[in-house]
């Protein structure tokens, strides 16, 4: 009840800009979090879509947030992390959710979208394959970049270029090592160029209310952090992000 209070509450200061409602969402999503922190749940087939509804309304919270916040305010890893740790509620969850009704609604809903890989994108991140060579860094942090890029690589096989389900939102960030978010908060180029590219791809999501233009913001700001050595390396997003 409170995580659905606080994205109501942010729906309101979407309209209104008013700093009470934004506080309140604030408020309610935080009584949200350690509730259910405090609990201790343990995921049943009784319990597991009600916790796989608070993970999502976690999201959508994070997401409208995004939007509002001024550019002082705004951190373009926030989503990123977020989704990260979510991808967790969705793997202990995914066991219940393949064998419910709603598995076949979605993957019927999905089969009414035709989406096929385009070759531009796949392209775009093949050239990410040397990415680790292109910095001056230790084998350990190379096999890091490479181990992100392939992950990268297939999950745009699996989103076939075009993301555009709750699983697909999570996927990525909840795969990369935990190496690498450190080298991505610490703003290294090939961590960020990565992690530009999937804001790149996550930019051309089906558009809703509450994730407009974020993947472009996140990726921008990502590449303001970078020299004009990387410059080739960006072409391909600057010209999808413009």
């Amino acid at each position: 009840m409170e995580s659905h209070t606080s994205q109501g509450s942010l729906q309101v200061s979407l309209s209104r800009t008013e700093r009470l409602f934004f506080a309140d969402a604030y408020r309610h999503n935080i009584k949200a979090s350690n509730l259910f922190r405090e609990s201790g749940c343990i995921i049943t087939d009784k319990n597991w879509l009600a916790v796989l509804a608070f993970g999502v309304t976690v999201i959508i919270f994070h997401f409208t947030v995004a939007q509002l916040a001024s550019p002082d305010e705004h951190d373009f890893l926030d989503i990123f992390r977020i989704l990260r740790r979510t991808a967790r509620i969705g793997w202990a969850v995914s066991p219940h959710f393949h064998q419910s009704e709603i598995k076949l609604f979605i993957d019927h809903r999905s089969s009414l979208i035709a989406a096929s890989l385009d070759e531009q994108i796949w392209q775009a991140v093949s050239n990410l394959d040397n990415v680790e060579h292109l910095a001056n860094t230790s084998s350990d942090v190379a096999h890091v970049y490479h181990h992100a890029v392939e992950t990268l690589k297939n999950w745009v096989k699996d989103t076939e270029g075009y993301p555009r389900s709750w699983q697909h939102f999570m996927a990525w960030p909840g795969h990369v090592s935990d190496r690498f978010v450190e080298l991505l908060t610490a703003k290294h180029p090939p961590a960020l160029i990565i992690f530009t590219y999937w804001n790149t791809i996550m930019h051309l999501t089906p558009k809703r209310w509450f994730m407009n233009g974020w993947a472009r913001r996140n990726g921008c700001l990502a590449m303001a952090e970078l020299d004009p050595e990387w410059d080739g390396l960006l072409e391909w997003p600057r010209s999808r992000l413009k």
